[in-house]
């Protein structure tokens, strides 16, 4: 069938030679062998077995690392970019391995987050204080997860409780241009039951970006009329996870996080903004005879956000996912680990914007077989997504692994992703050109050589006053749905081109109509 889905390609191979020392800082033989990951394969493994390049950001490295906010903990990772606006809560995007800021899958404890009027993740809204650690996982893995997963997972797994007993904590913090933050959190964990509350607020008066004249000068942000106040943002914050051992062999758990609150920036159509976060998800482990475990896991998130130039309303635009899944793994023999399941999602828009399409619905089914001989291991995995707008479509992934020590090992990975449209560029281009045929899908080739790298310091890109202007216009005036000759879902490529240009080519849809459907 003709499905009219501009889906992007990406297929990596990557030669990865893990050798002790290769970077710094690294993980010792000791910690890397008991550091456990989940996201690179969808079950708990650990990292030093991982066919995917994963760095794994603990509470102890946040701390240390001493920042206030997530994009500058993400920038000063290995093959990650960060792009940045301004100050805290400004517009960021991430860009890893080269892809583009949409092609990157952020997961808020299992679930998918954001606005599907914008489609790039909210990584400037997540509060650090909520955060227990991160999982960063680098190339494509939309065989598991689905479109968006090009370049790479983000998953953010929030504060709960691993000690028994009780505990309690917070912070206090003091910094120029009047920020301040106040935390603090209180975990519980007895022999069946364990509880997990934290909060945080976090306030700033925030920098100016723009100065006035900047536009009729022809530098800075181009823009005709430049907020006259600082660019302020308001953060308040909670999370919760309380989980129960029902019985010897089934654990249930719930994890929630909410951010409220609202920022100011620069902009012609709109420059301040309140926005809500709230993530629920609730989680079933029941453990099968044998090494087989059947995994469940229900999800609603709610993405909500007004827009006001000045004190005028200028939008409304709220994003419902509710979104579950059902995973089987385990081991059929000794040297095999069998994982298959199936997505469901199903996302509609609100918002006093009138687009053409508020609402569909996706669901996938995966597998990935993973087996091993002597010092070889490999890996292969495929997926169907069928998505209620686009129709079908499929992913796979290859991966194979050579130990040449205890310490050394030889990786080679391939895989396919793809990612939705969130815009009408379908419709858009059979609108402007009425006999052209449907558009296929965009394909390309990406090529990852290279070492396996550890956290360290490294420069970032586009923040304020530093290498590059900011790629992207402000991430919520971007939900506008633009004129018709401009193509949604495009984001500003060039310092050069003003934000008032660069809103109208990010402007997008949600989703898209097919065209000659």
């Amino acid at each position: 069938m003709t499905t009219g889905l501009t889906a992007r390609r990406a297929l990596s191979y990557a030669a990865v030679l893990v050798c002790v020392g290769l970077a710094t800082p690294a993980l010792s033989d000791e910690q890397e062998l008991s550091q456990v990951i989940v996201t690179a394969s969808r079950v708990p493994e650990p990292l030093a077995d991982s066919f995917w390049s994963t760095t794994v950001l603990t509470r102890s490295d946040i701390e240390a690392r001493q920042v206030q906010s997530l994009p500058d903990l993400l920038a000063d990772l290995a093959g990650i970019n960060i792009d940045n606006t301004g100050g805290l809560g400004q517009a960021s995007a991430v860009f890893i391995r080269g892809a583009d800021s949409d092609h990157t899958l952020l997961l808020i404890d299992g679930v998918r987050v954001g606005s599907a009027t914008l489609g790039t993740p909210p990584v400037e809204l997540v509060p650090l204080e909520q955060i227990d650690h991160i999982e960063v996982v680098r190339g494509p893995r939309s065989t598991l997860y689905g479109s968006d997963a090009v370049g790479g997972v983000i998953q953010i797994f929030t504060r709960h409780a691993t000690e028994p007993g009780l505990s309690f904590g917070g912070g206090v913090m003091d910094a120029s241009h009047d920020t301040h933050e106040f935390s603090g959190n209180l975990t519980a964990r007895g022999e069946r039951a364990w509880l997990s509350l934290g909060g945080d607020t976090l306030t700033t008066d925030g920098i100016a970006t723009c100065l006035p004249g900047a536009l009729t000068a022809g530098a800075g942000c181009f823009q005709d009329h430049p907020n006259p106040a600082a660019n302020g943002f308001h953060n308040h914050s909670g999370s919760l996870s309380a989980g129960l051992k029902v019985t010897d062999q089934l654990t249930a758990q719930v994890d929630g996080l909410v951010a409220n609150g609202w920022t100011a920036f620069d902009g012609d159509f709109d420059n301040n903004l309140e926005f809500s976060e709230k993530v629920t998800t609730l989680h079933l482990d029941q453990a099968l005879p044998g090494t087989w475990h059947l995994r469940a896991l229900a999800a609603r998130d709610l993405d909500e956000e007004r827009d006001f130039l000045n004190l005028t309303p200028a939008g409304v635009f709220d994003t419902t996912r509710n979104s579950a899944s059902l995973q089987i793994d385990g081991k059929p023999g000794k040297a095999l680990r069998l994982l298959g399941g199936i997505d469901y999602e199903r996302v509609e828009v609100d918002s006093d914007t009138r687009y053409p399409i508020t609402a569909r619905t996706s669901r996938g089914g995966f597998g990935e077989l993973r087996g091993e001989l002597g010092p070889w291991s490999a890996l292969a995995g495929a997926r169907l997504e069928d998505n209620g707008q686009f129709g079908n479509h499929g992913t796979g992934n290859l991966g194979l692994t050579r130990k040449l020590g205890e310490a050394q090992r030889l990786t080679l990975t391939w895989g396919t992703a793809f990612r939705a449209p969130r815009a009408r560029r379908a419709a858009l281009v059979a609108a402007r050109i009425p006999d052209r045929p449907q558009r296929r899908d965009r394909r390309r080739s990406r090529y990852f050589p290279g070492g396996k790298h550890r956290p360290g310091p490294r420069p970032r890109r586009g923040a304020a006053g530093g290498l590059a202007q900011p790629r992207l216009a402000h991430r919520r005036a971007a939900h506008r749905n633009g004129a018709p000759e401009s193509f949604p879902g495009t984001r500003l490529r060039q310092a050069a081109q003003p934000p008032r240009q660069a809103k109208r080519r990010a402007q997008r849809a949600p989703f898209p109509e097919s065209a000659g459907s």
